[in-house]
């Protein structure tokens, strides 16, 4: 990728402009000082973590924020120098900002032959897009007690603005080019009815800020237990859903698609969940160890996703499960091996009944997905 050799070399360019002596002498201000130091040591870690990501979209990422520092760094640097002489090697936000207008006014939703393929790109290069406006409207907010800082700052937002948009037009490019000009509506016709399937499926499923939790199962649950703890948790995990309607639809149809899937798969999960709710199946769990079968059922139904051929959204559904993990982990190290309250470890079980509920009906949506091609 021609983003990756740009990035890669605009990040090292800047950070040879700055003296390796960074010491009392050469940047008395010791906030100015600590701050040329830490970006100059963030612009290190996330190059080299970016340079040995396997997943697209964490490198793009990771490449923009090394360069957000670097350019931090190297504008603090020039401005001690001379305040007056700033780098200038960056468009300016206005220029920028037409840039991303520019952009939206090319990009054309073609699906081609595989609309999930089709969705995962155009969805990525949206959020690429929205990443850009919104590091340059963060120009708004600087507020910053020294002009060497505020100046590091302002450089910072337009060089992520610039990464972000630069990645987004490549990968677009790329797209397009192996895509046959197809109808463009298809995207917005699929993203329309994912909602009216969304707004039918729940139908059928009563509010949770109405109804307490056990409702949701047939079984006669104690209130008290864990099993309603979980459950409580899982509900209100499944109604925490993202706007795929009105002018989203119209405006990203490619977000609106994959948040649709999400609100869907959340909905799935739930009903995963409540098929497998028995009384008292998750009584006598009094320390974080009780919690070992319920973390390897997670583990095991997100390496059957993977096990197979996963096709681009399977693959980013598991890859977003897999980061789900590090919350109820680190819950459950800080209380391993003690007696602790019920509540402790029942959010890490609700999350890891969750993520495996969660994958084991992922196939199923996506499936979902295709139709709403069709």
């Amino acid at each position: 990728m021609l983003y990756v050799e740009t990035s890669v070399q605009r990040v090292e360019d800047r950070l040879n402009r700055i003296s390796q002596s960074i010491d009392e002498e050469a940047v008395p201000n010791e906030a100015v000082r600590d701050r040329l130091e830490s970006q100059q040591e963030d612009a290190r870690t996330n190059l080299e973590a970016a340079r040995g990501e396997p997943r697209r979209q964490e490198r793009i990422d990771r490449f923009r924020i090394a360069r957000k520092n670097s350019a931090d760094a190297a504008e603090i640097w020039a401005s001690l120098e001379d305040e007056d002489a700033p780098l200038n090697d960056v468009r300016s936000a206005t220029d920028l900002r037409e840039d991303v207008f520019t952009f939206d006014d090319e990009h054309r939703y073609l699906v081609g032959e595989d609309p999930v393929a089709a969705v995962c790109t155009h969805g990525t290069v949206r959020r690429l897009r929205d990443i850009a406006i919104e590091e340059l409207n963060s120009f708004r907010t600087v507020d910053e007690p020294v002009q060497s800082l505020a100046a590091g700052t302002i450089a910072g937002h337009r060089e992520a603005a610039l990464a972000a948009l630069e990645a987004a037009r490549e990968i677009y490019s790329s797209f397009i080019d192996g895509v046959d000009d197809s109808e463009t509506t298809a995207i917005h016709d699929a993203a329309s009815s994912l909602e009216r399937t969304y707004r039918d499926r729940t139908q059928s499923v009563a509010s949770p800020i109405d109804e307490e939790p056990t409702q949701y199962v047939e079984s006669d649950i104690d209130p008290d237990s864990a099993t309603a703890d979980v459950f409580e948790i899982v509900v209100s995990t499944a109604f925490r859903r993202t706007d795929f309607v009105g002018s989203v639809v119209e405006n990203a149809p490619a977000r609106a698609i994959r948040n649709a899937y999400v609100s869907l798969l959340a909905l799935e999960g739930l009903k995963w969940v409540q098929s497998r709710i028995e009384p008292g199946e998750l009584s006598g769990i009094t320390d974080a160890a009780d919690v070992t079968d319920y973390r390897g059922d997670a583990i095991e139904a997100i390496e059957s996703m993977l096990g197979t051929d996963p096709d681009p959204l399977e693959r980013w559904t598991a890859l977003d499960l897999i980061d789900q993990f590090e919350q109820p982990d680190r819950i459950l190290k800080n209380v391993a091996g003690e007696n602790v309250e019920r509540r402790s470890v029942h959010g890490p079980i609700a999350r890891y009944c969750w993520i495996a509920g969660t994958a084991d009906s992922t196939s199923n949506v996506i499936e979902t997905v295709r139709d709403a091609f069709r």
